[in-house]
């Protein structure tokens, strides 16, 4: 058996789901996944979005260097679902690198570490 479907939309129902979607600070496919998941009381994971990031990361002080997991402690890390821990970390990449976002001017990319997980810093 297959575990992904594949969804047709209509323009109007696609821009009315991203805009549900950026809402929440979560991908379409999470909001139609954790809607569909919920219909079949399966329990929906608690996901990482960059709107929490963003929260956590203002709290430190300019100049602060970070990575995204070491803002939550282990067991609520572990607590955030795989695929919104790896999705969170390509969103703030792709945020903090476009000019036009507001997250370009909290933080700045600084570097990959030895695990590739990239370092930001707060300005």
């Amino acid at each position: 058996m297959q575990n992904s479907v594949n969804i047709r939309f209509s323009p109007n129902e696609l821009e009315e789901l991203n805009i549900l979607a950026e809402q929440q600070g979560i991908s379409m496919a999470a909001l139609i996944r954790n809607e569909a998941l919920k219909l079949i009381n399966f329990e929906v994971e608690t996901d990482l979005t960059v709107k929490l990031v963003d929260t956590e990361a203002s709290n430190l002080p300019n100049g602060h260097q970070f990575k995204i997991r070491e803002l939550y402690s282990k067991q609520k890390w572990a607590n955030f679902s795989k695929r919104s821990r790896l999705s969170v970390g390509r969103k703030s990449f792709t945020e903090v690198a476009n000019k036009q976002s507001p997250l370009s001017k909290k933080y700045v990319f600084s570097h990959k570490d030895s695990d590739n997980a990239a370092v930001y810093k707060r300005v």
